[in-house]
């Protein structure tokens, strides 16, 4: 894990602390660690390959799907705008472009951008559909202690 990892980790394991203390008016994207991430299918669109792929607005995600949100990238869902103009329509969504304009399933991509191993994978599932926020809190504190950050949140 390198600095940059550490502080796009930090961040949206921040924003996982703070959605968990609020109380409810939803302003932006709420947690939601039962979906890699959902929202409204957008106007822009991009080719990947010979998929069309639209931009998502994200309105809820889990960890993964922040961490990538974080670092810049956007969620994408697989349209056919011959059959119809799906913009609108809410989605659940399992990828992302990268900075390159590759198409990555969420899980894999947030695991690079945060610099989780194999190993951190492994031994504490940091995605799993069933952690709290306390408990994806712990385990980031760990996570970073083993790679030599303290995690600090507010």
């Amino acid at each position: 894990m390198e600095q940059k990892q550490f502080e796009v980790f930090q961040t949206a394991i921040q924003w996982v602390k703070d959605e968990a203390e609020r109380d409810y008016a939803p302003i932006g994207v709420r947690h939601d660690q039962a979906t890699w991430g959902n929202g409204e299918i957008g106007t822009d669109r991009v080719m990947i390959g010979s998929v069309k792929y639209a931009a998502v607005c994200p309105s809820a995600c889990c960890l993964a799907g922040n961490i990538v949100l974080v670092a810049g990238e956007r969620f994408v869902y697989p349209v056919n705008d011959d059959l119809f103009d799906p913009t609108g329509a809410c989605v659940t969504v399992d990828y992302c472009v990268d900075d390159e304009g590759h198409l990555r399933q969420i899980p894999d991509r947030a695991a690079e951008l945060a610099g989780l191993t194999d190993a951190d994978l492994w031994d504490y599932n940091p995605f799993a559909p069933s952690h709290s926020a306390e408990d994806l809190i712990s385990i980031a504190e760990k996570i970073t202690k083993q790679h030599g950050y303290t995690l600090v949140l507010v």
